[in-house]
């Protein structure tokens, strides 16, 4: 299992943005979340990336559980996520190419060197791409 959450909910500045969430998700398994503003879906996948913690319940992700051990960085590095709202956070300057190339370290902007492996894997991705 890739991921599962028991009950969670999440309270932020005195308001619940999530309540009593149960949802799995199987290897290999691909989910789109959709809804209204205000619904709570970047709110969840901040949970899900350890930006934020649940209020309460139980949150496995990639086999590390909340709580229990120490994530952030750790976890983001395993998960491959997309949203409109990462395009806030690009800096104006990068490439297409450096954009990808940060991926490879869980970050938004490129802090540290690339192997020449990471710059070979992210042309072969943007040529999947027809970039």
């Amino acid at each position: 299992m890739s991921l599962e959450l028991k009950n969670v909910s999440l309270k932020r500045n005195g308001k619940w943005l999530l309540e009593s969430i149960d949802w799995q998700v199987n290897k290999q398994e691909h989910w789109v979340l959709y809804g209204l503003n205000g619904a709570g879906k970047t709110a969840l996948l901040n949970m899900l990336c350890s930006y934020y913690f649940p209020t309460s319940g139980e949150m496995t992700v990639l086999g590390h559980v909340f709580g229990k051990e120490a994530l952030g960085e750790k976890l983001r590095r395993k998960i491959g996520l997309i949203s409109a709202g990462l395009e806030k956070k690009l800096h104006r300057d990068d490439n297409a190419f450096e954009i990808v190339l940060s991926g490879a370290f869980a970050s938004i902007g490129l802090y540290e060197t690339p192997t020449d492996e990471m710059r070979e894997k992210a042309i072969d991705l943007l040529k999947a791409f027809g970039s």
